[in-house]
């Protein structure tokens, strides 16, 4: 009996000492030495992040070149007809020609230039030329124009000529039966290839002399 009231004895003490820790509550060196507990920062809510759309660029338009305006033409009709005349004919080396009205355009240009050589080329009938050969006059068609170009009234028969023939420019001739005859009438001349008011031509293998 004694042990146990020694027991119960020890054990109310135990337990009194037990209540006055828990009252007391834990030493300074316990709540220092016990690290505190961090408290975690709640996590970042993630943003929601908006899909980009892509924005295309504006369609442009290819642009529109108007094509460059030619610049104007320069007025050239005023001198067109010179041109022309001049154009349609190699006057560095004239030719007889076939058509009568061209005979007489060619002629005119030459007569103008006062081209002695290039008139005894292209008016004279080839049949002329042979009986001067004959006749013993010239050799060829050279000495034929050396001798028309030495004449002392060349340049008067060449005014008068040319007065002629621009009477005759652009005028219907009178044709022979067989076509091989062309006469003009024209202003009268005091002498030359023009007397009596008429102007002749002959067509020869094809090709308008001075008759």
């Amino acid at each position: 009996m004694k042990y146990l009231r020694l027991l119960v004895v020890v054990i109310i003490l135990l337990g009194g000492v037990y209540a006055l820790w828990e009252f007391a509550g834990p030493a300074p060196a316990d709540t220092a030495e016990k690290p505190a507990e961090a408290k975690t920062a709640p996590a970042p809510t993630p943003a929601i992040v908006a899909k980009a759309t892509p924005i295309e660029p504006p369609k442009v338009g290819a642009p529109v070149i108007a094509p460059p305006k030619a610049a104007p033409a320069p007025a050239v009709a005023a001198v067109q007809p010179a041109v022309a005349a001049t154009s349609k004919f190699d006057l560095k080396n004239p030719q007889p020609q076939a058509d009568i009205n061209d005979c007489v355009e060619q002629s005119l240009l030459l007569l103008q230039a006062k081209d002695v050589p290039g008139l005894v080329k292209t008016l004279m009938p080839p049949q002329a030329l042979q009986r001067m050969i004959q006749n013993g006059r010239v050799a060829s068609m050279e000495d034929a124009v050396v001798m028309y170009s030495s004449m002392p009234d060349i340049q008067l028969q060449i005014m008068q000529l040319q007065g002629a023939m621009e009477t005759a420019k652009g005028e219907t001739p009178e044709l022979s039966a067989d076509g091989t005859q062309a006469t003009y009438k024209v202003d009268p001349v005091p002498s030359g290839p023009a007397a009596g008011g008429t102007l002749g031509f002959v067509k020869v293998d094809g090709y308008w002399y001075l008759r």
